[in-house]
């Protein structure tokens, strides 16, 4: 599987609640050759979104094990504890669960894939859809109500749900068909 930009970037937002000799360590512990590039808040997040998805799932996998520890380092512990949580969340639209300290692969069948999200926005943003900006904003929508610290699992459905209903309206629009509003009312 494949770590998204997303989860990249809620790493490196992790990463930057600890002092620099504990980003130093994680790193290069598991191989990132670290240097100014790479120290979170020196040059921007770019260098650090090309770092391999194995390198990232090994740091992830040891912060995973070592979260108790980790938690201590920062002040106030809320900061930790959101931070996480955020983390966790875009590990599980990867494709990854953290339980008990372990990082588990949900579907070990999917190897070396985008998201389904991401390459799903990415061919709307390629489509000539007339609709797929609406499509992706409620995409959009439906992940953040799903990653929220409190998750709205409603709102995330029911934007999921007008995303895909506003596909099949644009792609009836572009065909020059016309969709009832209300189907309920052709009895």
């Amino acid at each position: 599987m494949v770590i998204s930009k997303r989860t990249k970037l809620s790493l490196y937002q992790f990463l930057g609640l600890f002092l620099h000799q504990t980003q130093y360590m994680l790193l290069e512990k598991h191989g990132i050759s670290f240097d100014d590039s790479y120290a979170i808040g020196y040059r921007g997040y770019e260098p650090f979104l090309e770092l391999e998805s194995p390198l990232i799932e090994s740091v992830i996998d040891e912060i995973a094990r070592t979260s108790g520890d980790l938690r201590n380092e920062i002040s106030p512990r809320y900061r930790f504890d959101e931070r996480w949580g955020d983390l966790k969340k875009c590990l599980l639209l990867d494709g990854f669960k953290v339980e008990q300290g372990t990082v588990l692969k949900i579907d070990p069948s999917i190897n070396l894939t985008e998201s389904v999200e991401d390459e799903l926005i990415s061919e709307l943003k390629k489509s000539s859809l007339s609709l797929s900006g609406d499509v992706i904003n409620h995409i959009k929508q439906s992940e953040n109500t799903f990653r929220k610290s409190t998750p709205d699992y409603n709102a995330c459905l029911s934007h999921s749900r007008i995303a895909l209903e506003t596909i099949i309206r644009g792609i009836a629009k572009d065909d020059g068909l016309s969709l009832a509003e209300n189907e309920n009312n052709k009895a």
